[in-house]
C-alpha cells in the first residue's frame, strides 16, 4: 500500500481509495465499505457526504435490513462527470473521445487524415476546435467535463513541462498543457501514450495495481504503473526506451526504435516478400 506523510494526504489517498471501490462495485452501503477497506466508519461517513455533497455519489434506499434502522445505501453516478481525452500518438491519425466517470465512451471522432500542418499553432488551433466540436455532440458536455488528458508520443519534462523526444514534431519543445489550456479553458494533463495505455489497464478492476506494459507504433515505449500511479522518474524518462541500443538481424548495432515499431517491422517484411513500398 502507498504511504502517506500528512494528513492532506492521508485523506487525498482514503478519498482515492473509497471514490475507486464505488465506482468498481457500483452501489454498496457505507459499513460495507468501512469494513472492505479498512477505514474508520466516520471516515467513510465524511468522505462519502463530500462525494454525495459533489454529485459524484447519490444516497439509495435499494438495501434491507438485517435488523432495526434500513440502512442508507451509496450508488456510484458514472455520468455525473465527463473526461476528455486526445490521443496525439499518431500524426494524421489523432483521435478524441469523451468518457464518463466509468470510463465508457459516450462519443468519439477521428481526425481527417488528409490534414496536413507545417505550424504547431495553426496544428493546436485545429485540435481544439474539433474538441469543441465533439463537446457539441452532448448537450450536457460542457457542464460536465472536469479536464482532458492528452497523450502524446514522447517524453513530458516534470521541470520544465515541455514535452522532448516527441515522434509528433508540431508538440515537441513546448508546454502543451498550457497551450491546450489556454485554448479549451479547461484542466489539461499531459501524459506519455505508453504510460496513459498504462494507467487505462489498471483501472480495470480486474487488473493488478502494479504494470508494466510495452507500447510500439511509430515509437517505442514502456509504461510503469506502481501501486496505482505512474512511474516515470525524476525528469519523466522512465520507461523510454527508443534510444537503447540493439542488433539488427545483419548484426548492426542500432536503437531500439530502429527495429522493432511498427514502420520498421512492416519495411521489413515488405522487403522480405518482396512487396513495393
Amino acid at each position: 500500500m502507498r504511504q502517506v506523510h500528512n494528513q492532506k494526504q492521508l485523506k487525498m489517498n482514503n478519498l482515492s481509495r473509497i471514490f475507486s471501490h464505488l465506482r468498481e462495485q457500483g452501489s454498496m452501503i457505507k459499513s460495507d465499505l468501512a469494513k472492505e477497506l479498512d477505514l474508520s466508519f466516520v471516515t467513510v461517513s465524511k468522505i462519502c457526504k463530500d462525494l454525495v455533497d459533489a454529485g459524484y455519489v447519490q444516497e439509495t434506499d435499494e438495501f434491507e435490513s438485517v435488523g432495526g434502522r434500513k440502512p442508507v445505501g451509496l450508488r456510484f453516478c458514472p455520468k455525473s462527470r465527463y473526461i476528455g481525452v486526445i490521443d496525439l500518438s499518431l500524426m494524421h491519425h489523432e483521435t478524441m473521445s469523451i468518457l464518463d466517470m466509468n470510463y465508457d465512451v459516450l462519443e468519439t471522432m477521428t481526425l481527417d487524415e488528409s490534414k496536413r500542418f507545417t505550424d504547431t499553432a495553426t496544428y493546436l488551433k485545429y485540435i481544439a476546435d474539433c474538441f469543441e466540436a465533439l463537446q457539441e455532440r452532448l448537450v450536457d458536455a460542457k457542464d460536465k467535463l472536469i479536464g482532458v488528458v492528452i497523450a502524446i508520443p514522447g517524453m513530458v519534462n516534470r521541470v520544465s513541462r515541455k514535452i522532448e523526444v516527441c515522434n509528433n514534431p508540431l508538440v515537441e519543445n513546448i508546454n502543451l498543457k498550457m497551450h491546450m489550456g489556454e485554448l479549451l479553458n479547461l484542466p489539461i494533463y499531459v501524459e506519455n501514450d505508453a504510460n496513459a495505455t498504462a494507467l487505462g489497464y489498471m483501472l480495470d478492476a480486474k487488473n493488478p495495481d502494479n504494470i508494466i506494459y510495452l507500447h510500439f507504433t511509430d515509437g517505442v515505449g514502456l509504461g510503469i504503473v506502481i501501486e496505482r500511479r505512474i512511474y516515470d522518474g525524476f525528469f519523466g524518462s522512465a520507461g523510454e526506451l527508443s534510444a537503447f541500443p540493439a542488433l539488427s538481424v545483419d548484426g548492426d548495432l542500432l536503437s531500439v526504435e530502429d527495429v522493432v515499431t511498427l514502420s520498421k517491422v512492416l519495411a521489413r517484411y515488405s522487403q522480405e516478400v518482396g512487396m513495393e513500398d
